[in-house]
């Protein structure tokens, strides 16, 4: 039986990314349209018994903004209402963290004015994001490979572009988090491309995966040629809606 707390919130979570606007590209300003694929991920990853969401899918189907979608969501207290919030965003080096970190930015700044007024954003010495409202909360994007990143006390893991991580050091930062995600009970979400070889961490996951997992993996069926129609729809489930090539 579904939890009515985690529906509500999964409820919640959807109508608020979609007041999001778009910041940048041909439909900069306008609201977000959630595709199917993006709407179910996002009820998948809020299910009561989900621990580790993992959407594999090709480049250019909106991964950027849904992390920061989903970041948002979580550090504003609309998809979990514990106080003092604090999401981890996760990338492969420091200057794809920078990337997330400004793009969740970039919603922000096109939010109401009242809203805005309630982040404060730092780039030294390290890239944060705090909320002052609704409990608080903050984001930090860190790099895979970062020395020092003791003391974490997630609430939300988010693990951008996981399949291109460095098997070694970026396991080694994914192990951490894993560790730290017990503190507080925190889900785990990994949104990536495929990985270059099925030896990869991330390749063995989505074949294997931990316990208490929901993932979505979008790509053509082994064999199918690369020109098929069918098998680049079934990789880009978002191009019939707008999101990415046509």
């Amino acid at each position: 039986m579904k939890s009515p707390q985690i529906d509500n919130q999964a409820i919640a979570t959807l109508e608020f990314i979609r007041t999001l606007r778009v910041p940048e590209g041909p439909l900069h300003g306008q609201t977000f349209k959630l595709a199917p694929f993006q709407e179910e991920f996002i009820r998948g990853y809020l299910a009561a018994d989900t621990m580790t969401a993992m959407l594999s899918i090709g480049r250019g189907q909106g991964k950027s903004m849904l992390a920061a979608a989903i970041s948002l969501a979580h550090v504003m207290g609309i998809s979990d209402s514990q106080p003092r919030r604090s999401v981890v965003m996760a990338a492969r080096v420091k200057e794809q963290a920078r990337i997330a970190w400004e793009y969740t930015q970039a919603l922000v700044q096109l939010m109401p004015d009242e809203e805005q007024a309630k982040f404060t954003f730092r780039q030294a010495p390290r890239l944060e994001i705090s909320y002052s409202g609704n409990g608080s909360g903050m984001i930090r994007a860190v790099a895979a490979d970062a020395k020092n990143l003791l003391g974490l006390s997630p609430s939300l893991i988010v693990e951008d572009e996981f399949g291109h991580w460095h098997p070694e050091k970026g396991m080694q930062l994914h192990a951490a988090l894993e560790t730290s995600a017990g503190k507080r009970q925190a889900k785990t979400v990994i949104i990536s491309t495929s990985a270059s070889s099925d030896d990869h961490p991330y390749s063995v996951m989505l074949d294997n995966p931990p316990p208490h997992s929901f993932i979505i993996e979008c790509r053509a069926p082994l064999g199918m040629p690369a020109d098929d129609l069918d098998g680049l729809k079934l990789a880009n489930p978002g191009a019939e809606h707008g999101i990415g090539p046509s």
